[in-house]
């Protein structure tokens, strides 16, 4: 029995679609994996930063230092009128 020419291309047109479907469900597993490591590397720079933030408040609070210091000019743009504290 003789196929119909139109069988045979839609059988070809099947086997292309049933490939790029393979081919895009690899990459989708690769993509998720990859979020995965970078979900991972997300999670642990915000634990660092947590910590981070927290030494910072702890240093702040362990030098009273004033919560806004308020505008300081420079040293360098010290004039006559104004005094320049050593550093």
């Amino acid at each position: 029995m003789s196929e119909f020419p139109e069988v045979k291309q839609i059988q070809t047109r099947l086997a292309a679609v049933e490939e790029t479907i393979g081919y895009l469900e690899v990459d989708d597993k690769r993509v998720h994996e990859q979020m995965s490591e970078l979900s991972k590397v997300v999670h642990d720079l915000s634990l660092k930063l947590v910590r981070l933030e927290s030494r910072l408040v702890d240093l702040h609070q362990r030098f009273d230092a004033p919560a806004d210091p308020g505008l300081v000019a420079p040293p360098h743009s010290a004039g006559p009128d104004i005094t320049r504290d050593p550093i």
